[in-house]
C-alpha cells in the first residue's frame, strides 16, 4: 500500500510537470515565434532533467537510510555475538532482500545452535575425560610402586614419581617421548615390546636393578599388561614395578633368625644334656664336682629361659597381646633392678658402669615390667659390645615443661656403621661386622623400639661412631601430676 502511494506521489509529480509545459507549449504554439519555441525546448530538457535528478537524490536518500540501519542492526548483533533477524523502515524498497536474508539467517541460527550445542557436549565430554584422567593420574600417584604406562606406539603415556626417581628420569604430560629415550634398562624395554607385540594380558618377569640414586643392586618383580581396545586393538602396555629387596632381606634374616635360636638352643641344651648325664652316671666322684655341673646345668637353663622369654615377649609386643599396667613409677628403682640383674656381667668384663640417676627424680608413667625389659636390652648390648675394663654412663634429665624425661646410654663400643644405623631398630636385623663379637637373635632393640614408642608414646633415638662407641637417647613421658606438681612449684 505503501509503495503504491509512492509511485502515485510520483506519477503526479510528472503529470504537474507536463501539464505546465502543456500550458506553455500551447502558449508558444500562439505565439508561432521561433525564439520561443527553441526556449520552450530547453525548458523541456531542463525540467526533465531536474526531476529525473530528483528522484534519483530522493531513492538514493531512502536507499542509503535503509542500508544503514540495516547495517546498524548487523552490528549489534556483531557486538552482542548473536544472530538476530534484520528489520525494515516502514515501505522500504529493500523488503525482498531483507527477506532473503533473513531466510539464510534463520538457517544459520540454527545450524549456529547445533553446533553450539555440539560444542557444549564437546566440552563436557572433555571436561569429563579430564576429570577422569585427573582421577586416574592421582590414584596412580598415590601406588607406592613403580608404575609406567605406554601407548600402541611404545611412547610414554604416564608414570609416577617413584618410576621417576627409580629410572631417573622426568615425566611430562605432553613430551610424548618414546619410553626407549628415558629408560636406559634394555631387558625392561625388550618385555614392554613383547608384551604389546603378543597382546599379552599378564607377564610377570624379575629384574636386578640399579638406580641412579641407589647404592646397592635391588630385586624388583615387574607385571606387564596389555591394554585391548573393543575393537582388539593394542592400546598400550600398564608395567607396574614392585621392590622385593626388603621382602628378600627379610626372608633372609628370619632365616638367619632361625638358624641363631636353632644354634642359641641347641648350645645350652646340649651343655644341660651332657652335665647331666655326667651326674647319671656318677663321674662326679665329690660334693664340689656335682655342686659344678648343677651349678653349669642351672646357669644353661638360666640362658635357655631367657632367650625363650625374649622370643615370647617380642611375639607379645607384636601381637598387641601383652597385658600392660601402666602406672607413675619412678625410673630410678628400675634401673636400679637393671643394674643389680647386670651387675656379674659387668664384673665380668670389669666394665664401670656410671650412674647419675638419683632416688625420687624421674618420675615416669609406664608398665614396670616392660620398662625393665627396653632398659636390660639397651644396658645389656651396652655391655656386650664394649671392651674390658670400657666404662658405660647412664644419664638423665627431667624436662618438666614438656612433661618428659630423658636417659642416655653412653658406652665405648664397637659402634654402628653408618649404613646400619636406619636398619638397627628392624626386627631380626644384626650388625654383620658385629655378629662375632656378641650372640643375639636381633630381636633387642626391635622390642626396645616397641615397648618404648608404641606403647608407651615415647621416642628413642641412637648416636654412633664406629669403634667409639654409641648413644641410645629414651625419652619417656611423666605421669600427669607430676608435671602439674612440678609446673606449681615453678
Amino acid at each position: 500500500m505503501i509503495q503504491v502511494k509512492r509511485s502515485w506521489l510520483v506519477v503526479s509529480g510528472l503529470l504537474s510537470i507536463s501539464a505546465s509545459l502543456g500550458y506553455y507549449a500551447f502558449k508558444v504554439g500562439l505565439s508561432r515565434s521561433p525564439q520561443v519555441l527553441e526556449d520552450y525546448w530547453e525548458i523541456t530538457i531542463i525540467s526533465m532533467l531536474v526531476v529525473m535528478l530528483g528522484l534519483v537524490i530522493y531513492f538514493w536518500v531512502r536507499l542509503k537510510r535503509s542500508l544503514q540501519y540495516i547495517l546498524d542492526q548487523l552490528q549489534v548483533s556483531h557486538e552482542q555475538q548473536q544472530i538476530g533477524m534484520i528489520k525494515t523502515q516502514g515501505g522500504s524498497e529493500l523488503v525482498e532482500l531483507v527477506q532473503g536474508i533473513n531466510r539464510h539467517l534463520t538457517k544459520s541460527n540454527l545450524q549456529y545452535e547445533q553446533i553450539r550445542l555440539q560444542k557444549r557436549e564437546f566440552a563436557m565430554q572433555a571436561e569429563t575425560a579430564e576429570s577422569e584422567r585427573q582421577r586416574v593420574e592421582a590414584i596412580i600417584y598415590s601406588i607406592s610402586e613403580a608404575v609406567i604406562v605406554t601407548d600402541q606406539k611404545d611412547n610414554l603415556l604416564l608414570a609416577n614419581r617413584t618410576a621417576e626417581g627409580l629410572f631417573g628420569f622426568r615425566y611430562q604430560s605432553k613430551q610424548n617421548l618414546p619410553i626407549s629415550d628415558l629408560l636406559d634398562d634394555r631387558e625392561l624395554l625388550q618385555w614392554i615390546q613383547q608384551t604389546r607385540r603378543n597382546k599379552s594380558r599378564r607377564v610377570m618377569r624379575m629384574m636386578q636393578h640399579r638406580g641412579k640414586d641407589q647404592t646397592k643392586t635391588c630385586s624388583y618383580k615387574v607385571f606387564l599388561s596389555c591394554v585391548i581396545g573393543h575393537d582388539k586393538e593394542v592400546l598400550g602396555v600398564v608395567v607396574v614395578i614392585h621392590d622385593i629387596t626388603r621382602d628378600q632381606e627379610m626372608s633372609r634374616m628370619k632365616d638367619d633368625f632361625v638358624n641363631t635360636v636353632s644354634h642359641e638352643l641347641k648350645t645350652p641344651l646340649a651343655s644341660i644334656c651332657a652335665y647331666a648325664e655326667m651326674l647319671t652316671d656318677n663321674e662326679a666322684n665329690c660334693e664340689q664336682t656335682r655342686k659344678e655341673f648343677s651349678q653349669i646345668i642351672h646357669q644353661q637353663g638360666k640362658q635357655l629361659n631367657t632367650l625363650v622369654e625374649e622370643i615370647l615377649q617380642a611375639s607379645w609386643v607384636e601381637s598387641g597381646a601383652a597385658n600392660m599396667k601402666k602406672e607413675p613409677h619412678d625410673l630410678y628403682g628400675i634401673l636400679d633392678d637393671v643394674l643389680v640383674t647386670l651387675h656379674p656381667n659387668a664384673q665380668e668384663k670389669k666394665i664401670e658402669i656410671r650412674s647419675d640417676v638419683l632416688p625420687d627424680g624421674l618420675p615416669v608413667y609406664g608398665d614396670r615390667r616392660l620398662l625393665y625389659r627396653a632398659f636390660l636390652n639397651l644396658l645389656s648390648n651396652a655391655l656386650k659390645y664394649s671392651p674390658d675394663q670400657a666404662t658405660v654412663q647412664i644419664k638423665s634429665c627431667r624436662q618438666d615443661a614438656l612433661g618428659q624425661v630423658v636417659i642416655e646410654i653412653i658406652d665405648q663400643g664397637v659402634g654402628i656403621p653408618g649404613e646400619s644405623m636406619k636398619h638397627i631398630f628392624e626386627k631380626f636385623y644384626r650388625v654383620k661386622q658385629n655378629q662375632s663379637i656378641a650372640k643375639g637373635t636381633g630381636l633387642g632393640l626391635n622390642l626396645v623400639k616397641k615397648i618404648i614408642c608404641e606403647l608407651h608414646d615415647g621416642q628413642i633415638t641412637v648416636a654412633s661412631q664406629v669403634n667409639k662407641g654409641s648413644i641410645f637417647k629414651v625419652i619417656l613421658p611423666q605421669p600427669v601430676t607430676a608435671c602439674l606438681a612440678s609446673r606449681a612449684r615453678n
